[in-house]
């Protein structure tokens, strides 16, 4: 090969090699370099944030305090027409956790009145309802 033939072929594929390599240079210089942050931006951050937990602080301690004051007695019922209370009847005290479950169940059922429940299935309203309280009161359609 002569010496013109080898610089023909040489050079174009020495300006290629090149150029790949300053593009790549110039890709890892950009991720190198972090994007400039100013003092002040970061001074505006940080009074914002105080600021939204300064605010988160507060409402934390409205709902304790809210939480803790005991809810005000609704005013009583009065029909039109009728006598004024005299005074209001003062609240019982809270049953314990324990007397209250035992206040929600009853030990012994009131009768109920019988009906035949199997004609209420047989006409078509009484299906429909029996299906409708079956999907309200029953367990979740994913747990069947």
């Amino acid at each position: 090969m002569t010496p013109e033939a080898i610089f023909r072929t040489a050079v174009p594929l020495l300006a290629v090699l090149a150029a790949i390599w300053s593009n790549r240079r110039r890709a890892a210089g950009r991720a190198a370099v972090p994007p400039p942050v100013h003092a002040a931006d970061d001074a505006m951050e940080a009074e914002r944030t105080r600021r939204v937990q300064e605010d988160i602080r507060r409402k934390i301690a409205q709902r304790a305090a809210r939480a803790a004051a005991p809810a005000p007695a609704p005013p009583p019922v009065v029909a039109r027409g009728a006598p004024e209370p005299a005074a209001r009847p003062q609240p019982a005290a809270a049953p314990s956790p324990i007397e209250a479950t035992s206040l929600c169940r009853d030990p012994a059922p009131a009768a109920a009145p019988k009906r035949d429940w199997l004609s209420d299935l047989r006409d078509r309203p009484g299906a429909r309802r029996a299906i409708l309280l079956r999907e309200i009161l029953g367990p979740p359609v994913g747990l069947r």
